[in-house]
């Protein structure tokens, strides 16, 4: 199993400044903390499907991780 969390999160998305950046740390902080356990669920388990899940679903998705809702 890779294990993945909000310090991987953060080293593969933008980062934001300002404001937006305490409101995308909050979301990554959650979001980190349940990621590892959420992509053995659904057998998200080589790199390329988590590169595809978090990069591509999650993040496009959210704007970064700055929204929570799509």
């Amino acid at each position: 199993m890779i294990k993945i969390d909000a310090n991987t999160m953060r080293k593969v998305t933008p980062r934001f400044i300002d404001h937006l950046a305490e409101r995308q740390s909050a979301i990554t902080n959650v979001v980190g903390k349940v990621l590892t356990a959420t992509l053995q669920i659904y057998w998200i388990d080589s790199r390329l499907r988590i590169a595809h899940f978090l990069l591509a679903q999650t993040c496009y998705g959210s704007a970064e991780f700055y929204k929570r809702i799509q």
